[in-house]
């Protein structure tokens, strides 16, 4: 099942608010787009001795890129194959800066127990391991990430580990060989800083769906309004990424705010846009379903004179503190349970629609396979995360207590009743699902005399067996 735009008789309409909040579609997020497209992470030049590397963080994901000796670029997930321990960027508590996003190391040493790895990710000592008859140094190296550098020099990774991860060229077409970059020489564009909004108050794709429109510029842009020509400003979508043509007005050609603005949105979450005096990428990094984080990388070009890239900078964070004011605040009403999907304009937010139809198709396709093998598959881990008996056990426990992670089943609020009712009796609603301890044998007991009953709810609402807890249904809670 594909699902497309939904219409609302002439105009397509936006995602509906559950989206923008549900946490089971922010774990089927994680599943079905993060650990399996290509991310755009960053430039090669951030990189110029052995030894140095970058932490970044994702989607719950930590991982690092360092350049070897041999200069190669190579990404790992940031932990000890040991215990868990971060490889990379662990200082003490007290100590500044006590996880250092950058750094220069000679060897990738883990502080718990000392285990130690190449900058190629090959275990290079575990510590009194020697005399461990099973133990094997060749399946202990750091778990990889696959990596691509496109013809600009900009790195992405893709965390899927299984045998059909897509090929970078299949996502991205020829991202990389726009005509409208040609003119640029990227390679004189040198990093440096990075600038963050930190614990931001929306959705990720919140943000998404407002970079790819400037149907907003006009009213909340007031910057790019006096600079750019709106009327003719246009995205077009493909091949999952969006070009942005903004053409600046005739009478402001020659600033520096406006020439030459070219912006490119990669999907799933980042962008790079690129002007003769300054260029800047953005992340927008998921923290959960309701925070995000913005990261921007911004590069100067080495011709860049003081007064035009400050000018330049100055230009762009304040456009994009009005981008985190209007998102932040479109997010409480999305959180609100209120805001029903609104139409969307066909060309001034046809970004928008691209972008979600990228959404739905990934998230769709991703959901139909899970339910297939009957299990949730997640791509970043070996097998796709095949169970061992003990991650089993858990689950179960988990599922049984009203945990997040391995609940499979729903209850209904009108069962939350200690009564005696009979099977075909309407459960009142006397009990609040806060006045209830979910690990309770009266809570457990109260789950297995309504067992029949919550099937047969299921059934009636349209599901059949089990309600997984990635449908946001909200008569029902996790039991």
């Amino acid at each position: 099942m594909t699902l497309t735009p939904c219409f609302d008789g002439e105009s397509p309409v936006n995602l509906p608010a559950s989206w923008y909040r549900s946490d089971a579609i922010y774990e089927l997020e994680r599943r079905a787009i993060f650990s399996k497209k290509w991310l755009f992470i960053c430039h090669t030049n951030r990189f110029t001795k052995a030894g140095e590397y970058v932490r970044f963080k994702m989607a719950g994901y930590h991982f690092f890129l360092i350049k070897d000796r041999d200069g190669n670029i190579n990404a790992f997930h940031n932990l000890c194959r040991h215990r868990g321990f971060p490889v990379v960027g662990s200082k003490q508590e007290g100590e500044a800066d006590p996880m250092q996003e950058a750094g220069q190391v000679s060897i990738l040493a883990c502080k718990f127990h000392g285990w130690s790895y190449t900058m190629k990710g090959a275990l290079a000592k575990a510590p009194l391991f020697q005399d461990q008859a099973h133990f094997d140094a060749k399946k202990n190296g750091l778990l990889p990430i696959r990596t691509h550098i496109d013809k600009l020099g900009f790195i992405y990774i893709n965390m899927n580990m299984s045998d059909d991860c897509i090929k970078w060229e299949e996502q991205f077409g020829e991202v990389d060989d726009q005509p409208r970059v040609r003119g640029f020489s990227i390679q004189k564009y040198k990093y440096a800083f990075t600038w963050t909004f930190e614990n931001c108050g929306y959705n990720w794709k919140t943000l998404i769906d407002n970079f790819n429109e400037c149907y907003h510029c006009r009213v909340a842009h007031p910057g790019i309004a006096a600079t750019v020509d709106l009327p003719t400003y246009y995205v077009q979508g493909s091949d999952s990424y969006i070009s942005h043509f903004s053409p600046p007005k005739a009478d402001n050609a020659d600033k520096r705010e406006s020439g030459s603005i070219v912006a490119t949105y990669l999907f799933p979450y980042a962008a790079v846009t690129l002007m003769p005096s300054y260029g800047y990428t953005m992340r927008v990094v998921p923290i959960d379903a309701h925070r995000t984080e913005m990261q921007y990388d911004v590069y100067r070009p080495t011709d860049a004179t003081d007064e035009d890239f400050n000018a330049t900078h100055e230009f762009f964070r304040q456009v994009e503190q009005e981008d985190k004011y209007l998102c932040t605040n479109a997010q409480k009403n999305m959180e609100s349970g209120m805001y029903t999907p609104g139409p969307l304009h066909l060309r001034q937010e046809h970004g928008v629609l691209y972008f979600q139809s990228l959404i739905r198709d990934a998230l769709t396709k991703h959901r139909e396979l899970e339910e297939k093998e009957g299990r949730k598959i997640y791509p970043a881990l070996p097998d796709g995360g095949l169970r061992t008996k003990e991650e089993m056990f858990c689950n179960k426990v988990e599922s049984a207590c009203g945990g997040k992670a391995g609940a499979g089943l729903w209850l209904h609020r009108s069962a939350f009743s200690f009564g005696g009712i009979g099977k075909d009796a309407t459960p009142d609603t006397s009990q609040s699902k806060e006045n209830l301890d979910f690990g309770s044998y009266e809570t457990s007991t109260l789950m297995m005399r309504y067992e029949s009953y919550i099937k047969r709810l299921a059934t009636n609402q349209g599901y059949t067996g089990y309600v997984e807890t990635d449908i946001d249904y909200s008569p029902l809670v996790p039991i």
